[in-house]
Order: structure tokens, then C-alpha cells, then sequence
């Protein structure tokens, strides 16, 4: 049904439940990610319309879609004020039900627990791109991902789309270098880095 047509795609980023002390189990899904794709939306995936009328997958998202879905993870958030994890699953539960003021709330709770989470300042980066089109809010936040967490793949990789976007082709291509010397190899974000600036 969607085969021809070109989608956004935004992997939802959920960080590891090991991180947090006295966390549950988060649900599995790796850290964002776009590009373009003609396929066939996967299944546990949930399209989105985004600014500017295009469409967007955002896979993993299945999970977190249905006003009861984010009342469950709201109730859980506001049951653990302190468990970072639950205010990053509210957070995730927002932004995939188009709620982006509280999903951004919510990352900023996660950020308050835990300043060194670059996924929580990315995430906020993603609802500034890609909901809101508003990329030089947006590049402030992906600059912190990559200040407060080095070595995290999505928010270099983040940081140079966005500046491309802005037209700053040489903070784009500073973006990709600095990614590529701290990202670890073994990150399947590291090959992608180079393709922000061939445009693939």
C-alpha cells in the first residue's frame, strides 16, 4: 500500500533498562534512526503525517499508539517521578500519539534524572526536526546528545542531517568526522555517518 511512496522513517529510541537502577524491563527498540524508504511498512510500525505532509513510519511504535497506551505509560511515569525509564516511555507514548509538548515534558524529566542521557536530548531534537519543523531548535539539543553522551551513533548522526538541513554544509560535514572518530565501529549507525553528505 505504501510501495512508491517515499517515507520518513524514525526508529524509537528507548534506552536500555540496565541503565536506570531499579528499572523494569523497557520494551526493545534501538535508538532513532531515518532515512527514506519505498517498502512495505514493517508490522509494529506506525504512520505518521509530518509537517509538511509527508509521511512517516515510526517503527517500534505499536506498542506505545492509543490514548489507553499513553494513559498507561503516563500512570507509570507519574507513579515513579524518579525512574527515568518510565519518563522516557511516556515520552515515547507522547510523541507517537502527536501529543510533542508533553512527549518533550517528558524527555526533559528524563534529562533531569539522568543529564547524561544523549537518547532524551536527541529524542527532543526529533520532535524540534521532524514534527515541529523547527531544525535550529532542533540542532541545539542534538549537540548536547553528542556533548553528554560522546559516543551515541543517532546523535551525530542527527546533528549532521539537521545541519544540513540548515544549509551549513561544513557543520555537517564536521558532525560526520567528529562522529566517525567516537562512534564505535560495531554501531550500525558508524556506516551511515558518510551517507549524510553523499546525500544516500
Amino acid at each position: 500500500m505504501l510501495k512508491g511512496k517515499k517515507i520518513g522513517m524514525i526508529t524509537l529510541a528507548i534506552a536500555a533498562a540496565a541503565t536506570f537502577a531499579g528499572c523494569g524491563t523497557a520494551n526493545p527498540a534501538p535508538s532513532n534512526n531515518t532515512g527514506n524508504t519505498t517498502a512495505k511498512a514493517p508490522s509494529n510500525t506506525v504512520i505518521q503525517k509530518g509537517p509538511n505532509g509527508q509521511q512517516t513510519m515510526i517503527e517500534g511504535g505499536t506498542p506505545y499508539a492509543g490514548k489507553a497506551k499513553l494513559q498507561q505509560y503516563e500512570k507509570t511515569a507519574k507513579a515513579s517521578p524518579k525512574n527515568a525509564n518510565a519518563q522516557m516511555q511516556a515520552g515515547i507514548s507522547a510523541f507517537v500519539n502527536g501529543d510533542y509538548t508533553t512527549a518533550i515534558s517528558y524527555y526533559k524529566k528524563v534529562i533531569a534524572i539522568d543529564p547524561k542521557n544523549g537518547t532524551a536530548y536527541n529524542n527532543i531534537g526529533n520532535v524540534y526536526l521532524r514534527r515541529l519543523n523547527q531544525p535550529k531548535a532542533a540542532v541545539t539539543y542534538y549537540k548536547k546528545a553528542t556533548e553528554v553522551q560522546p559516543t551515541y551513533g543517532y546523535g551525530w548522526l542527527n546533528l549532521a542531517l539537521c545541519e544540513k538541513q540548515l544549509g551549513d554544509t561544513a557543520a555537517a560535514k564536521a558532525a560526520v568526522t567528529e562522529g566517525l572518530k567516537v562512534v564505535p565501529k560495531s554501531d550500525p549507525v558508524y556506516k551511515d555517518l558518510p551517507n549524510v553528505l553523499s546525500g544516500k
